[in-house]
């Protein structure tokens, strides 16, 4: 009647779809060669890795901590449920191995509440027992390790790999994996920031059950040193840079058509433009050449384009995203300036006007009404194009914008990559001051335009992603240059 009666149950006992938290990943971008993470784009600090990139000796080493007998028995154990109780009553020693196997511990964290009671325990063994009869052995322990929670925001053993020591999960040493393993037992309790005392017992038992297992030898159990463990990144996820970054990347996400929902929860992978020894120089740049008085209203925005492709590889947006989420790299507030003056010499070489040629350079001077000066108000006189270049005159540009034609200097300007849409363009009530930069382009835009100049005429549209991947491997987008 038993065997009856749990047969029935059985049967009526439904795989469930997994709880929404279980399932969710980070969408993670990385700089361009696609090995250093920048940060995520969600707070859900989750990563996925198929059971064959996780190092045998990490796998041993969870079985050690969590389910010994995983392979032997089918989902349930109730000779292990017996040992754990007669454990708890009897045995003083600090880790004893609890009564869940690693089935019952997936089919609480994936399909379960956390309720500590009977009923709960009853669909739990249920569910196990059935997941083991549909699910090969392999599969429920790569979906266990894809799940746990290791403490510091992470889900998953790919996730807590990169929290404790700053690598990926193949990469994990057998020291550094029994301390995974040893952390997943009670991640609040076994906290290396709070524990370590703790977390030493825990991981040295781990490593005794390896060996008394046969899956490391006496020599290995030997010299197996506790590994150093990574500091606790501190602060917001977006702080300094970071945040400028990654909300430039999300951006672009939504503009390529891929959904917030996808972007927050679908694990995918980003290849960002952004160089890392670039973005790194930038931002020492600034903080070496930068204004230290006097700085009062003053904003600082940087950006690198890559000539002939349009990527930024580097860009400084402003002190830190965490106090001020304007991004002055890629905002268009400030004016140009003489930044503006090659596209009248482009134009002007377009138009058969020589270097040689002389122009007037005198300050102040008047050209059509419009009353001009030079910086300090210096007088040159006659200069050529060359000399008022290297000089950056005002007054004898204006001359030569005159002579061109200032929808000429315009149209060079556009062309070179500066977005018609641009504040202060006016491309329908152009003047002579459009030459001293009277629009306010963003500095991506000005390195953009001037990366045309340097790809010799070849205008790319800027991007700050390379590549994006889904949870599954596939390429969901590819980016190619264009105009």
């Amino acid at each position: 009647m038993g065997v009856v009666a749990f047969s029935i149950l059985l049967a009526r006992t439904e795989i469930p779809t997994p709880n929404e938290l279980a399932t969710t990943e980070a969408t993670v971008v990385y700089y361009a060669g696609g090995k250093y993470e920048i940060g995520r784009l969600s707070d859900a600090n989750r990563r996925a890795s198929d059971l064959q990139q996780i190092p045998m000796h990490v796998q041993q080493a969870v079985l050690a901590a969590e389910d010994r007998g995983f392979y032997e028995h089918g989902g349930i154990a109730p000779w292990s449920i017996a040992r754990a109780a007669i454990n708890n009553v009897f045995d003083s020693g600090p880790w004893t191995q609890g009564g869940s196997t690693i089935t019952q511990q997936y089919a609480k964290n994936a399909y379960l509440t956390q309720d500590r009671t009977w009923k709960r325990k009853a669909k739990e063994a249920l569910l196990a027992f059935k997941l083991e009869t549909l699910v090969s052995k392999d599969q429920i322990l790569e979906d266990y390790l894809n799940i746990a929670f290791f403490g510091r925001d992470s889900y998953g053993i790919e996730a807590a790999a990169m929290a404790y020591f700053r690598k990926p999960i193949q990469d994990i040493t057998l020291s550094e994996g029994a301390v995974l393993a040893a952390i997943m037992n009670n991640p609040g309790r076994l906290s290396p920031d709070e524990n370590l005392p703790t977390l030493k017992g825990r991981w040295q038992y781990v490593l005794e059950g390896m060996r008394s297992e046969g899956w490391i030898t006496q020599e290995e159990f030997d010299s197996a040193k506790f590994p150093q463990i990574a500091e606790r990144q501190a602060g917001n996820r977006l702080g300094g840079q970071n945040g400028h970054l990654l909300n430039a990347v999300q951006q672009e996400l939504l503009a390529l058509g891929i959904e917030e929902t996808q972007i927050q929860r679908g694990g995918l992978t980003v290849v960002s433009t952004f160089s890392r020894r670039a973005q790194r120089s930038a931002e020492r740049s600034v903080e070496r050449f930068g204004p230290t008085s006097k700085t009062k209203g003053v904003r600082i925005g940087l950006a690198a384009v890559r000539p002939g492709t349009g990527e930024v590889v580097a860009m400084y947006g402003g002190r830190d995203f965490i106090t001020d989420q304007i991004n002055n790299a890629t905002r268009q507030f400030a004016q140009a300036g003489s930044t503006f003056k090659p596209f009248a010499l482009a134009a002007a070489m377009e138009n058969d006007v020589p270097l040689k040629s002389y122009w007037q350079g005198d300050s102040p001077a008047t050209i059509r009404g419009y009353e001009l000066s030079n910086y300090n108000d210096k007088s040159y006189g006659e200069i050529t194009l060359l000399e008022a270049t290297r000089e950056s005159v005002n007054t004898a540009y204006v001359a030569m914008e005159d002579a061109v034609g200032v929808e000429q200097v315009a149209d060079a300007a556009v062309r070179a990559g500066i977005p018609k849409k641009t504040p202060g363009m006016n491309l329908k009530n152009l003047d002579l001051t459009f030459v001293l930069g009277t629009a306010s382009p963003s500095a991506v835009d000005m390195a953009n335009a001037y990366a045309t100049f340097a790809a010799r005429g070849e205008r790319a549209r800027t991007t700050f992603i390379r590549k994006v991947v889904d949870a599954n491997g596939e390429v969901l987008y590819r980016f190619k240059p264009s105009d």
